[in-house]
């Protein structure tokens, strides 16, 4: 797929077809059927055996022919990432660390030629604290994936409703001062209009405060993209922000020195 987010095309790995994740955000358009741990076998060799094929497709061009690639516009013609994501959490498999090896080992294969390509993992983070997971993170013969953790919330009540998770807004935040610093760590934020109504004043006013406590604390994020749901949610009381609610959010964002881009 073309990532608005990336600006180019992104390689998808989607460790979770069962669609099991540890939380069940209400934004999310994916319908969760299961709450148990994920059984699902993952064949991280037949992965490699396709990323393969795909690089091929796109040295020759043949990708941009396949709709709805051959609409995309030349600016975003471009190889941007593997990007771990998909449909469910992906640390949540156990084929993650496997996988992730299997992808940083792509990428460097073929940095050579094409300079910009990273890995990706876009995480809610909320399983960082076991040591196999971070340790997938590590790639001790060079740069880590870019880490995309989530962040939707200022205070546990909030967060616990749209995340559909128990764990806390505390949790999260120790979990991403957990992400190692040979990777990149950006903050990926995605408010929404729930049941009628946008966050609240006192919850932006938390959520700013926790961008605080990380950077006292010494996370190392280079930016924070603020975005609004882009489909439909399986949750019907779930709707899109207007852009001028989430250039606010960033807004505040970059009074306090740090970086924010905003998504629609």
């Amino acid at each position: 797929m073309v990532s608005r987010r990336l600006g180019g095309l992104s390689l998808g790995i989607n460790l979770l077809q069962d669609k099991y994740c540890n939380f069940n955000c209400r934004y999310c358009e994916v319908k969760r059927d299961i709450n148990t741990e994920s059984s699902l076998f993952v064949d991280v060799y037949d992965i490699a055996l396709e990323l393969e094929k795909l690089f091929a497709m796109y040295r020759s061009g043949e990708i941009w022919e396949i709709s709805p690639l051959d609409m995309v516009e030349s600016e975003y013609r471009k190889l941007r990432s593997i990007t771990f994501s998909g449909d469910g959490e992906p640390t949540s498999s156990r084929y993650f660390p496997e996988a992730m090896e299997m992808a940083l080992n792509c990428r460097d294969s073929i940095r050579a030629v094409y300079s910009d390509i990273d890995v990706v993992l876009i995480t809610n983070v909320g399983l960082l604290h076991k040591e196999k997971v971070r340790g997938a993170l590590r790639n001790f013969s060079g740069k880590g994936p870019v880490v995309w953790a989530k962040l939707d919330a200022g205070t546990s009540k909030y967060f616990q409703d749209v995340c559909g998770t128990k764990d806390t807004i505390q949790h999260i935040l120790e979990n991403i001062l957990l992400i190692p610093e040979s990777s990149e760590l950006v903050i990926q934020t995605c408010f929404s209009c729930v049941d009628g109504k946008p966050p609240s004043r006192q919850e932006l006013l938390a959520y700013i405060d926790k961008l605080r406590y990380l950077r006292k604390k010494g996370s190392h994020f280079s930016r924070v993209d603020v975005y609004t749901v882009s489909r439909s949610a399986a949750d019907p009381g779930i709707r899109p922000l207007d852009i001028g609610f989430l250039q606010d959010v960033a807004g505040r964002i970059n009074q306090l020195g740090m970086a924010a881009r905003v998504y629609i």
